[in-house]
């Protein structure tokens, strides 16, 4: 999973300038160290970005990256499915302090990783959205307690 992360965070940095921000059970497990079975990996990147899809579908594509086309921009590669959303949605929506997020240099790559804050404001805005199912909803709960304790500490 880490290896794919890396691999779609170069693309976004050299072709796009951008530097993606991390969220969701992946990030969950990077800032926790444990394991969620996160299924896929999903970035944030500014809406400016977001718009110029055709040249985002074709750079994953020329990487090996499958696009499918769903409502959320995703791609999939040795069986890691890559979700990109926009940025400024999100911070709207979950009412982020995007100061408190993490920078990670690794190999010349950089993404940025949600703050334990706000993947707890994330899971908040989750458990109340009512678009989600109750199975879902019931996941989000238990990463809400697992955040809790963690951010007691």
């Amino acid at each position: 999973m880490k290896k794919t992360l890396m691999e779609v965070t170069k693309i976004l940095n050299e072709k796009f300038q951008v530097i993606p921000l991390l969220y969701g059970s992946f990030a969950l497990e990077e800032i926790l160290k444990k394991d969620y079975q996160a299924h896929d990996i999903d970035l944030l990147i500014p809406i400016e970005v977001l718009k110029n899809k055709i040249d985002l579908i074709e750079a994953f594509v020329m990487n090996g990256f499958t696009y499918f086309n769903q409502e959320v921009l995703t791609f999939e590669k040795n069986g890691i499915e890559i979700e990109i959303s926009n940025l400024e949605e999100w911070i709207k929506n979950s009412n982020w302090d995007i100061e408190e997020n993490t920078l990670i240099h690794q190999d010349k790559i950089q993404y940025e990783l949600l703050s334990a804050k706000n993947l707890e404001k994330l899971y908040q805005f989750l458990i109340s959205d009512k678009r989600r199912s109750k199975e879902k909803k019931q996941k989000d709960q238990e990463k809400l307690n697992d955040l809790k304790k963690f951010l007691e500490r």
